[in-house]
């Protein structure tokens, strides 16, 4: 999934622009493969350049299409045109316009800048802060950072940085240097008729997706776990007819998991069995990556848009792999069709099952805005409308929050190896979805029968392979790396020095316990532990009952610390790309008029 940047200039572009644009595409490459040469591209109002450029990269005339689009669409470039179905980033541009635009699920964020002189799109935040050669830092994403794993609805690092939400696009018009929006609304619209109906009609939108996907599966893999969704993509394939022995599969997770016979580990190998295709399992938490190695590569791979470092403690070397055996691609099982299991009993219940908590439902950071921690606001159209089931709410908040929140950042993470491709995330079956009522979205019963009927007669997987965030980051090295970095001068100059220091004080009497050096950790550790053991012995109905409660909930110290920390050193990194582009810049002798606005943390 190569990355992206898109530069129009009112009066023209820059003369040095190409190696400006080389320049940044070498920074958006993974630093552990050699990637292929950039794609650039320049007319006289416009330019683009491609890092990593593989066989879902599409161009016609100064239009760029990254991804799939399912189905025959002709007009792909044509702006103001229809828009595409698929899993895609999209620049358009013609005579009279340029658009960027979104898919329907968002599962490739597109961020833009604009200015009275320039408009910058990029599937990357640091590539517009390295072309400006500024950066201007948001202080709204440090609430959101610290309750959701992620920057938040429609944050970005850098305060001018904008996003283009699901299902949308940005028009500018280039004679006037104005622009407009264009969106398919996202509508949970249940159709009154026979639940036989409703599963008809999903059935039909499932194969028309699949059936416009036009891949050549010798060159991908399946991104294979235990349950629903990725197997649904190989039943699927299957029933169609498609030649599943030419389809690879992986799964990826601890030693330990594949001594446990109902972890997702076991069963992605018995359903491969099954279907007779090549599976592989990447042990990740054996990792001789150095502390400062692997988070650097999160870092430069993901951007800091979220902080779930557990699935990379290999140092990406899974996706290296993949990308040097000539894998062009993963097929994923991301999908709109929620959670298996999801307590509805209460708004707050609702918000967290989505990963849309805010500091005030956690105790370790419900007094934030004391601190001067900007107040998290809950946009308009996150908020449950009037007569609007919790169910519904719920569904809806995962398809224009999470998808393209948290799913599309953790896409992000792999850019810079394969591409990826979602069909489950195809218009069809989001607009299919949209029309159940509750009783059938709900737990994904619809959804959860006809893969049942489809097969494989294999057992849905009880554990995951992989293990949580607040326990990959208990390597004494990463504590160490963390403790170091919420000291240095640059996290005091980001950060609210007195919040740092409390949280600092916690962390460090937990990490503390863990060597056996601090009594006062073994209040903290004991707190911890007795949360995980409450949650694991109490009955899902009573948890329900307590998620409807105001009742705050326990957040581990490290986790806050670990969260800080990916805030300190991704500013770091964007304060560094901004000096490098402003020298980039300066030695190009760029007119004036297209340099962007000096920045009070510019370096």
């Amino acid at each position: 999934m190569a990355k992206a940047i898109y530069i129009c200039g009112r009066r023209g572009l820059p003369a040095q622009i190409d190696a400006h644009l080389s320049t940044i595409c070498n920074a958006l490459s993974a630093d552990n493969v050699a990637s292929q040469p950039p794609r650039i591209h320049r007319d006289r109002q416009t330019a683009f350049a491609v890092s990593n450029p593989n066989t879902l990269v599409r161009q016609r005339e100064n239009s760029l299409l990254l991804g799939a689009v399912f189905g025959d669409f002709d007009r792909w470039h044509r702006p103001k045109s229809a828009l595409p179905d698929g899993t895609y980033a999209l620049f358009r541009e013609d005579e009279e316009y340029l658009e960027i635009v979104s898919d329907p699920s968002g599962s490739r964020t597109i961020w833009y800048y604009q200015d009275d002189e320039q408009f910058v799109a990029s599937t990357s935040q640091l590539a517009i802060i390295h072309y400006l050669g500024s950066f201007q830092f948001n202080p709204a994403v440090i609430p959101w950072m610290l309750s959701t794993t992620g920057l938040g609805p429609d944050q970005s690092w850098d305060r001018r940085i904008q996003n283009v939400r699901v299902d949308s696009s940005v028009v500018l018009h280039k004679k006037s240097w104005s622009t407009q929006k264009r969106s398919i609304p996202v509508n949970f619209a249940p159709v009154e008729q026979s639940d036989e109906a409703h599963e008809e009609a999903l059935i039909d939108a499932l194969y028309s997706a699949f059936e416009s996907m036009d891949i050549e599966l010798s060159d991908w893999v399946v991104s294979l776990s235990g349950g629903y969704d990725s197997r649904s993509i190989l039943a699927i394939l299957d029933s169609l007819g498609r030649k599943l022995d030419d389809l690879g599969a992986v799964t990826w997770g601890t030693r330990a998991a594949l001594d446990q016979r109902d972890s997702d580990a076991v069963i992605a190998r018995q359903i491969a069995e099954h279907y007779g295709i090549d599976h592989r399992y990447f042990v990740l938490d054996e990792s001789p990556k150095r502390a400062d190695e692997l988070i650097d590569r999160f870092l430069r791979c993901g951007e800091g848009r979220v902080d779930h470092l557990a699935g990379y403690l290999d140092g990406f070397e899974l996706w290296r792999q993949l990308y040097e055996q000539d894998i062009r691609g993963v097929i994923r099982g991301d999908e709109g069709f929620g959670l298996k299991v999801t307590a509805v009993s209460s708004p707050l219940a609702v918000r967290r099952s989505v990963r849309f908590a805010l500091c005030t439902d956690f105790s370790i950071l419900k007094n934030y805005e004391q601190y001067g921690l900007p107040r998290q606001e809950i946009p308009d159209y996150l908020r449950q409308r009037p007569g609007e089931s919790l169910s519904t709410w719920r569904d809806r908040l995962f398809h224009v929050y999470k998808l393209p929140i948290i799913v599309a950042a953790l896409s992000d993470l792999k850019s810079p190896y394969l591409d990826q491709i979602s069909p489950l995330l195809s218009r069809t079956i989001l607009d299919a979805m949209r029309q159940l009522p509750d009783r059938l979205r709900d737990e994904k019963i619809l959804f959860r029968r006809i893969v049942d009927q489809l097969g494989p007669p294999i057992p849905i997987a009880a554990r995951a392979a992989s293990i949580r965030t607040r326990q990959a980051i208990r390597r004494d090295d990463l504590l160490r790396l963390i403790e170091e970095e919420l000291r240095s001068d640059h996290a005091r100059s980001v950060l609210p020095t007195d919040f740092v220091e409390r949280i600092l004080r916690q962390f460090v009497a937990v990490r503390d316990f863990a060597d056996q050096k601090s009594p006062l950790g073994a209040i903290f550790n004991l707190k911890r532990q007795l949360y995980w053991l409450g949650s694991k012995l109490t009955p899902r109905p009573v948890k329900n009952a307590l998620a409807a409660t105001s009742i705050t909930h326990h957040m581990d110290a490290a986790v806050v610390a670990w969260r800080l920390f990916v805030i300190s050193r991704m500013t770091a990194r964007l304060q560094s790309a901004a000096r490098q582009g402003k020298r980039q810049r300066t030695s190009s002798s760029i007119p004036p008029q297209l340099a962007a606005p000096a920045s009070p943390l510019e370096g």
